[in-house]
């Protein structure tokens, strides 16, 4: 049995009963509790090696039955029998063990749930706010060039789906060593991603975007015409990135992003550069 438990997660729990005044039999209110127990299927009542004890006692005072139930170190559930029995016994059994910690733990929806109020964040939607550091790299025909940055980010999120805009800006210096360099990568888009585990405390995730970019590319320092190129342009982007501590008031978000614009970055009356410029990056945020 304790190896049948284990393979389906069962929590093995114990059962102690007392009741005070009135009729009710000891060994059938026992019988019945250890029943409801039976009805969720996250515990099993048993004898002995149990992890936690259901305390269920019957009250009688002035012809009114209350039923009280609690988990060892747990807050107490109280039930008024009225003319069922069985009725609010089913009603403090589930009462108690949907707060069980220990099943909680493993269910992070009903956990949500029960932390909320019973209204988990998923269904009414979470607003996020959130900063970004990353390091991009852009290439042109005469190469990478590599351009830390910084990102703001807002997003609400409806059960797996976010939605959400995204501005980013990054910037770097021209090289000597080649003709051009891209020097500012800007960027405004709305986002839209998906999560695999919406419900857990940490989710990988992917994304999609489509938005307007902003690139300036510098000529060589030192060169006999120092010129710069500035372009925009619409571009698709894709994002993958796994999201931590995601039941907590601050999360951690781990990205890779990548930038597929729509043009070439040249300008009419210049030939410093006619290339098609993507992007790849890779940082690292935090959201609230």
């Amino acid at each position: 049995m304790d190896a049948f438990r284990q393979a389906f997660g069962a929590v093995p729990i114990c059962v102690e009963v007392r009741v005070t005044g009135g009729t009710t039999s000891v060994a059938a209110l026992q019988s019945l509790v250890h029943g409801e127990v039976r009805r969720h299927p996250p515990h099993e009542p048993v004898e002995a090696e149990c992890k936690t004890t259901l305390h269920v006692e019957v009250t009688t005072l002035e012809q009114r039955t209350w039923l009280i139930g609690w988990l060892d170190g747990q807050p107490a559930a109280r039930v008024q029998a009225g003319t069922s029995l069985e009725n609010a016994l089913a009603e403090l059994v589930t009462q108690v063990l949907r707060s069980d910690p220990v099943a909680l733990s493993e269910d992070m929806g009903r956990l949500l749930d029960v932390i909320g109020g019973g209204q988990a964040a998923s269904v009414r939607g979470v607003m996020l706010y959130g900063f970004e550091a990353f390091q991009t790299v852009t290439w042109t025909d005469e190469g990478a060039a590599w351009l830390p940055g910084v990102a703001f980010r807002l997003r609400r999120g409806l059960g797996p789906f976010h939605v959400g805009a995204r501005v980013a800006t990054a910037f770097g210096s021209p090289n000597v060593a080649a003709r051009h360099r891209v020097t500012v990568a800007a960027i405004m888009e709305p986002e839209f991603a998906w999560f695999v585990s919406p419900r857990a405390t940490s989710s990988f995730y992917l994304g999609a975007s489509l938005g307007v970019s902003v690139l300036r590319v510098d000529s060589r320092p030192g060169a006999d015409v120092e010129e710069h190129v500035i372009v925009w342009g619409a571009h698709l982007g894709v994002r993958l990135g796994v999201e931590l501590l995601r039941a907590s008031d601050w999360r951690l978000d781990v990205f890779a992003w990548a930038t597929l614009p729509w043009f070439r970055t040249h300008a009419p009356d210049s030939s410093l550069v006619d290339a098609w410029t993507p992007s790849v990056s890779l940082g690292l945020g935090a959201a609230f």
